[in-house]
């Protein structure tokens, strides 16, 4: 099977040692020994919460920077969406590929999400990605079995696991391309996906397969239960909810703009600011009537962001600051769009301004019962 062949299913269901489930897509692993020994022997566990760890997992691949989250103009997204998007910013910088493998732990957001946030789904994470220009079928398998074995190392059972095969196209851009994939499940719940591009356009006459593994670390280690949580570092905030989605909605929202902000993204009516301020508002409504430490989840959220090598265009202490601002302009349309429900009254005024110098000028227009009312409707 050369370089620009098709990985056909079977090949796949061969030597993955894979048998049919319960439909024509889903299989599980064989039960035989052979798939036994290649899946369990020689196993060392590593630590999926670390970035260094993982990485050795994946011998002799080379480790690469993640790329920036704002992607330059002219690119297929505002933001960086999943690792495998390193071979746009190859093909920009050099205007070719060559056969190449890298790792990258790569921070994406997907605000498509914005609005389904729970435990295991989340606007931004951690997209831990292997990649194999100019792959062969072959190669593609390696890398496959790599990341089966990586989940029996943390003590998990092959019987639990299962894979699920699909085919579909793909476009990046201008570029369209066929593929592929299968989704690996544990308990049936998805962890990643295994993704083979066979006919990737580098040029109008030479077409590249691509390797792409993949996986949110994040969701990983909460499938796997290797973690307490959904999102790390946040156990805190977790214990003050009994619904752990409900907090991860609130953590996934300020999480998401912390990365944002912190790699220069300014909230605005426009995007790519627009979807800051969108998560920004999120943060708003989903923390009404809690206690909650804004500057303290920022400074916890960055901190997660550095653990994974995120190189921040701004501190923490101006994160923060812009983040702030933003927060207190969201309040006071809130208040506003709240007066107009509540009480019939519409002011047009300044809300990129404190909530202060807010209040400050619009109590000579509004009694001060009323503006009592709708503070209580708020929070």
């Amino acid at each position: 099977m050369s370089n620009n062949s098709k990985c056909a299913r079977e090949y796949i269901i061969e030597n993955l040692h894979l048998v049919r489930s319960d439909s024509e897509t889903d299989f599980r692993i064989a039960g035989n020994e052979t798939a036994t020994k290649l899946y369990q022997s020689g196993l060392v566990s590593a630590n999926t919460r670390s970035a260094s760890e993982l990485h050795r997992f994946f011998r002799n691949i080379k480790h690469i920077a993640p790329d920036k989250i704002l992607r330059p103009a002219g690119d297929s997204t505002y933001f960086t969406s999943a690792g495998v998007q390193h071979v746009e910013t190859i093909l920009r910088e050099t205007g070719d590929l060559n056969k190449t493998a890298f790792i990258i732990a790569q921070p994406v957001v997907r605000s498509q999400f914005l609005d389904k946030v729970r435990d295991g789904i989340s606007t931004s994470f951690v997209n831990y990605s292997v990649e194999f220009v100019d792959s062969t079928p072959a190669e593609f398998i390696e890398l496959c079995i790599d990341f089966i074995r990586l989940i029996v190392s943390q003590e998990k059972s092959l019987e639990d696991i299962s894979i699920r095969i699909e085919e579909s196209k793909g476009i990046w851009g201008k570029r369209k391309f066929s593929n592929i994939y299968f989704t690996v499940l544990y308990k049936g719940t998805e962890l990643g996906e295994c993704v083979y591009i066979y006919d990737f356009p580098v040029t109008e006459g030479r077409k590249i397969p691509i390797s792409d593994i993949c996986f949110g670390v994040e969701r990983l280690n909460w499938a796997l239960e290797l973690s307490d949580y959904y999102i790390e570092g946040f156990d805190p905030y977790y214990q003050l909810l009994p619904d752990s989605n409900k907090m991860s909605a609130v953590i996934d929202s300020i999480k998401t703009a912390t990365l944002l902000s912190g790699e220069g993204v300014v909230p605005s009516h426009k995007d790519p600011g627009y979807r800051l301020r969108q998560v920004m508002k999120r943060f708003l409504t989903r923390t009404r009537g809690m206690q909650i430490d804004m500057n303290d989840l920022i400074y916890r959220s960055y901190n997660f962001w550095k653990k994974w090598d995120v190189d921040f265009a701004l501190s923490v202490d101006e994160t923060i600051k812009v983040l702030e601002v933003d927060h207190e302009r969201n309040y006071n349309v809130l208040f506003l769009e709240t007066l107009d429900k509540v009480g019939g009254l519409k002011i047009y005024t300044n809300v990129s301004q404190s909530n202060k110098d807010f209040f400050d000028q619009i109590k000579h227009n509004i009694p001060k019962e009323m503006i009592t009312r709708v503070i209580d409707q708020i929070e």
